[in-house]
């Protein structure tokens, strides 16, 4: 898939509001689509983190912690 980074925003998004995520995905089992874990996740930011629009008040949360 192509896309230029124009064609990423909408009404909701520029490039100081939102980033791209991408996650590689390992499968136990192809033909049944089992997933096993995921393997690695990479964020491309769309301008300097210097520009970017923060949250005033973000809700953070966490979990999962062995």
């Amino acid at each position: 898939m192509e896309m230029t980074v124009g064609e990423l925003y909408s009404d909701v998004c520029d490039a100081t509001t939102c980033f791209i995520k991408a996650t590689a995905v390992g499968y136990k089992d192809i033909s049944s689509s089992i997933r096993a874990e995921n393997l690695y996740n990479s964020y491309l930011y769309l301008s300097p983190m210097k520009d970017a629009k923060l949250v005033q008040n973000p809700q953070i949360s966490t979990n999962n912690f062995v």
